[in-house]
């Protein structure tokens, strides 16, 4: 257990999947009042830096939401001064699932008895068709193709379920892309796409089982398969066999394309992208995760 005590500010998204759910709002909402130091309900996306910034009281922030509000929350964060933990009050919830927090009791508990670790963040940088360039940090998944195409398919939906009836709804389709590796040659590759993280989960699926919060490596894993074996591969996933390991590891890839793609940062969609760029920044922020990882 951490020796200090932290002053938590517990930032919940209003607009997150958890606060649909009657026993969520009566319940859990309740419960963090007494956790946290204080709880503010942002209402709107971009918020949450300015609550932040607001807040110079505060050395600790959790997040109440998913991995999107944790997208939104990140480059507010002082990482000289901040702590970060994460609430599953999401669809998928990765980040909360890799810091051993699946539910709201074993979060809760967190703020008390959890773990501090430096984490790795992933800074990815992009170009769209039209020339304009994008930059973001993100604390989870990037991805194209098949994966992107799923959560933008199960965005405005509730629950998991949005996201499992999404991928057997969906239908891989091949692209041809050239990747580079640790600055390696590029190589033209078909795919039907490419998953990019620093953690073990991407939503309920464990995809990278041998990846951690502080490794210092981003891990990549390649999609060649049909309809019919991609399903099979998400439902190993669930049963908890996954890959064995994961395909590629290292400090950074870079991808092109001759034609516009949509790319997945996090949960958010940035549509009309022709290139991109990731790379591990190692124990870019502190975290708190559970004792029990």
């Amino acid at each position: 257990m951490s020796e200090t005590r932290r002053r938590w500010l517990a930032i919940v998204n209003s607009a997150c999947d958890g606060m649909r759910n009657r026993e969520f709002r009566e319940t859990w909402l309740r419960r963090l009042r007494y956790g946290a130091t204080k709880v503010v309900i942002c209402e709107g996306a971009g918020e949450a830096p300015h609550i932040i910034a607001d807040a110079s009281d505060f050395d600790g922030i959790a997040v109440v939401g998913g991995d999107g509000t944790v997208f939104d929350v990140l480059p507010a964060l002082d990482p000289s001064r901040h702590c970060l933990t994460v609430f599953p009050a999401g669809r998928g919830n990765s980040l909360a699932r890799a810091m051993g927090f699946s539910s709201m009791p074993l979060a809760l508990a967190g703020l008390r008895y959890g773990v501090e670790q430096p984490m790795d963040l992933l800074l990815l940088r992009a170009k769209h068709a039209d020339g304009s360039t994008r930059q973001a940090v993100c604390a989870s998944t990037i991805a194209m193709g098949y994966v992107a195409a799923v959560v933008a398919r199960a965005q405005g939906g509730s629950g998991l379920h949005s996201y499992t009836l999404a991928a057997a709804m969906t239908k891989p389709e091949r692209r041809e892309i050239q990747v580079s590796y640790d600055g390696g040659a590029p190589r033209t590759r078909s795919l039907t796409g490419l998953v990019i993280s620093n953690i073990d989960y991407a939503a309920q699926y464990r995809a990278f089982p041998d990846a951690r919060l502080n490794d210092g490596l981003l891990h990549a894993v390649e999609l060649d398969a049909p309809q019919w074996r991609q399903l099979g591969y998400n439902l190993a996933m669930l049963a908890g066999i996954g890959f064995k390991k994961s395909r590629h590891k290292g400090k950074s890839v870079q991808v092109r394309s001759a034609t516009p793609f949509p790319l997945m940062a996090d949960g958010e969609i940035w549509n009309g992208i022709t290139e991109f760029s990731v790379d591990c920044v190692a124990g870019a922020i502190l975290c708190n995760r559970s004792a029990d990882l």
